[in-house]
């Protein structure tokens, strides 16, 4: 009904997984363009899908109801007249991430983490693609029109499979620049709204090519680069 009254209905699948559903639940509510937007959180998962639903309903009322929000555990049911589809998926994500890791490591191939890159990235890609594809099959079916945004890693290697094994309209998306912004201002122990930044890039691999004072236009790249040497001499290990 919403979408036929030209309020869009946007499906988040996953969204009992607490890595992107509250964060997306959050950008929905605070964003001005979507308000009476119709968001459906869907989820194979029901206890802890209606856990973010609560959570949910608590962040909307506190914003005045500025989107409805409903839940599903059918595919068919949340797509239905679905205009924007938000794919977060993992299956068993932290047992296999911590595969991911130690299987390389074991046979020598040292890396930091194997979200995206190296012989972890490729477990990685390997199991996201499957079930991202299947979920891309449900969407073709339901809601072929409809825009996917998809959130799941590994991020470039997901989207590539989404545009070589399907016809859907799609795009990657990730909190990169957001959770960067964040981490400089720990880094430099100012406030978020103080510190202005420009960035480039992919997903995981951002380039901050301007970190500067917002009050007084300073570039505070030389403060990063001094934190960071300081890093480097006191937990060589870490950086």
């Amino acid at each position: 009904d919403m979408a036929e009254k030209g309020r869009p209905k946007i499906v988040l699948i996953g969204a009992a997984g607490m890595s992107f559903g509250p964060v997306m639940v959050h950008d929905a509510v605070h964003c001005e363009g979507i308000r009476g937007a119709n968001l459906v959180l869907c989820d194979i998962n029901e206890k802890p899908l209606m856990d973010c639903f609560a959570a949910a309903e608590r962040l909307n009322a506190a914003l005045d109801d500025p989107i409805r929000i409903t839940t599903s555990t059918s595919a068919a049911e949340a797509l239905d007249g679905a205009d924007f589809v938000l794919t977060s998926v993992e299956k068993d994500r932290f047992k296999y991430w911590d595969q991911d890791y130690m299987i390389p490591v074991r046979y020598g191939s040292t890396q930091i983490m194997g979200e995206n890159g190296g012989p972890g990235g490729m477990f990685h890609s390997l199991r996201s693609i499957k079930l991202v594809l299947s979920i891309c099959r449900e969407i073709e079916r339901y809601a072929p029109d409809a825009y996917l945004i998809n959130l799941t890693n590994p991020m470039s290697r997901v989207c590539l499979a989404i545009n070589r094994g399907t016809k859907l309209r799609n795009v990657g998306l990730c909190h990169e620049l957001f959770g960067g912004h964040i981490r400089i201002a720990s880094y430099l122990l100012m406030p978020m709204d103080r510190i202005h930044v420009e960035a480039s890039g992919i997903n995981h691999f951002t380039f901050f090519y301007k970190v500067e004072n917002a009050d007084t236009g300073e570039d505070l790249y030389p403060r990063l680069k001094a934190h960071h040497k300081y890093l480097s001499f006191m937990y060589p290990k870490l950086v």
